[in-house]
């Protein structure tokens, strides 16, 4: 086996255990964010059916510009996105986004 393809199926591996390990820590990210089970997989499904559906675009474009230039920026990207997600989180509690998605709406 070649190192690329080494690369490839190590970063196949990576991505299939990051979906594994999100499953035993659920019920810490209930009790952390105060919501439901129900909300919580409303958003790992939305998570889901975007990620599906980006894998469509970025398929053909890769086919069309070179999986190795997509799989570079992809790495490139995770960790700033990583880094920058508190600050993230802060601006929508901030600006009370949090509190609306959550709250029990009333008609």
């Amino acid at each position: 086996m070649s190192a690329s393809e080494l690369g490839l199926v190590l970063v196949a591996f990576l991505t299939g255990l990051s979906f594994a390990v999100v499953a035993p820590i659920l019920p810490l990210q209930v009790k952390a964010f105060g919501i439901s089970y129900e909300m919580l997989g409303l958003f790992f499904s939305a998570y889901s059916l975007t990620w599906g559906v980006l894998q469509l675009y970025t398929g053909y474009l890769s086919d069309r510009y070179g999986r190795r230039r997509f799989a570079l920026i992809g790495l490139a990207i995770h960790p700033l996105v990583l880094r920058s997600l508190p600050l993230i989180i802060m601006t929508i509690e901030a600006h009370g986004y949090i509190d609306f998605l959550f709250s029990e709406q009333t008609s």
